[in-house]
This record gives structure tokens, C-alpha cells and sequence, in this order.
């Protein structure tokens, strides 16, 4: 995921900001592009160098359960920061056009300002990139999938807690962050603090969902232990 924030997400979200500096940005910051162009790279790759360090620290510690986190957390926080923002109006940033737009936002139905925005070149520079950078991480991850060094055990589960970007650990997490917004929508921050508690409650009671370890179980089954023997032979 380091090369992969490194070779493709950097130089994309770079273009971005400085073509659109307002939109990226969420209308929050009137620095000048370049300003912005650094801060948002560096933002990226200290993350991922982070996630890549805690998830690592995690697995050496044998705790899966917390570093499939690391990937449904970031999931839901980038979902819930387009959805909800930090305000209650992350979509209607989402959905303007230009600060105009955003100012005069309510005066016109939401397929209004969708429709304005899928006209702008923002929206088919987005509708380009975003596949590009799909492709970048397939290529990413099938090359660091393959090789020798997918015979050590840490590997193996790095490279198979990277799957959750295409199976239904994704949907998930976009869907809870859907349902957040929507109790922080009609409750204010007590509809927010209302869906922890609930998820908390629940994730003790029940424990962690299947597909939460879906990206496991999903590949390669885990590697026999140490001086088991081989299936159907008999010692």
C-alpha cells in the first residue's frame, strides 16, 4: 500500500488539487494550489506509511481481527467525511460545483446540482482517474502478490488483508458510514454517538462479523503449524 499511495495515488490527487483546489479541498481552504498540492501528498503518504506500520506491528503481534481494522476504518472515515463531513453537509460539498453552488445550496432540488456538476470537467477528470488508480492497485497488488516472498506467513497476511477493496468489507463499510450520517442527519451528534455504541455493543456480544476476516478466508487457508503433518500422510 506504500507503493501503491506512492505510484498512484499521489500523482493523481496531485492533479486534482491543482486543477481543483476548492472542490478537493471541500471549500474549507483558500491557499494557494501548490500550498494545497503539498499538504494533500504528504497527508497520504504519512498515512499510509502509518496504517503500514501499525498493521504490520499488528500482525507480528498475531492480532488479524485489529489490522483488518486498519482497512474497514479508513473505508468508513473516507465514506462518512463525503456523506456527513465534519459538519452535517459533506454531500452538498460533494455535489457543488463551485462555492456559488454550495452558497445557494436549498434553492434547487440535489439532481440539480448533480447534473451541474457531472457538465464540469472535474466530473469526467474523476470519472477517468478514479478507474486509473483501481488499475494502478490491481497491478500493485498482483505483483507484490506473487514471488517468493509470499512463503512468509506476515507477507501472506499483508498481502491478503489488502483484498477488502473488492469484496463486500467494502460495501459494508460504506453502508455503515451511509447509516451514521443519516442518525447524525435526524439526531445531531447523539444519533452519532448512538451508532457506536450500538456497533460497540454488538461487536462484544457477537464478536466480529464473518466478513470482517473475509479477505482471509477468501485466499489461501492459513499455514499448517509447525511440525503438523501434510494432509493424508500418515506418520
Amino acid at each position: 500500500m506504500v507503493a501503491y499511495t506512492g505510484l498512484g495515488v499521489t500523482p493523481i490527487l496531485a492533479t486534482m488539487v491543482w486543477l481543483h483546489p476548492a472542490w478537493e479541498s471541500m471549500y474549507v481552504e483558500s491557499r494557494p494550489s501548490w500550498q494545497l498540492v503539498m499538504l494533500a501528498c504528504a497527508a497520504v503518504n504519512v498515512a499510509a506509511v502509518s496504517g503500514f506500520v501499525i498493521t504490520r506491528a499488528l500482525l507480528a503481534w498475531a492480532r488479524v481481527g485489529a489490522a483488518c481494522a486498519q482497512w474497514h476504518a479508513a473505508v468508513f472515515a473516507t465514506a462518512f467525511v463525503a456523506v456527513f463531513g465534519w459538519d452535517g453537509s459533506g454531500f452538498r460539498r460533494f455535489f457543488s460545483a463551485d462555492s456559488a453552488a454550495l452558497a445557494n445550496w436549498g434553492r434547487e432540488p440535489l439532481t440539480a446540482h448533480a447534473i451541474a456538476l457531472a457538465q464540469t470537467p472535474l466530473a469526467w477528470q474523476e470519472a477517468v482517474l478514479t478507474p486509473l488508480t483501481a488499475a494502478i492497485f490491481v497491478v500493485i497488488a498482483g505483483r507484490c502478490g506473487s514471488g517468493a516472498q509470499t512463503s512468509c506467513p506476515t507477507w501472506e497476511h499483508a498481502r491478503r488483508i489488502t483484498r477488502p477493496l473488492a469484496n463486500v468489507a467494502f460495501a459494508g463499510c460504506v453502508a455503515a458510514a451511509v447509516t451514521a450520517s443519516v442518525l447524525g442527519w435526524l439526531l445531531d451528534w447523539w444519533g452519532l454517538a448512538l451508532w457506536l455504541g450500538t456497533v460497540i455493543g454488538v461487536m462484544r456480544w457477537r464478536g466480529l462479523p464473518t466478513w470482517w476476516y473475509l479477505p482471509l478466508s477468501a485466499t489461501t487457508r492459513p499455514a499448517a503449524p509447525v511440525g503438523a503433518q501434510p494432509a493424508g500422510v500418515v506418520p
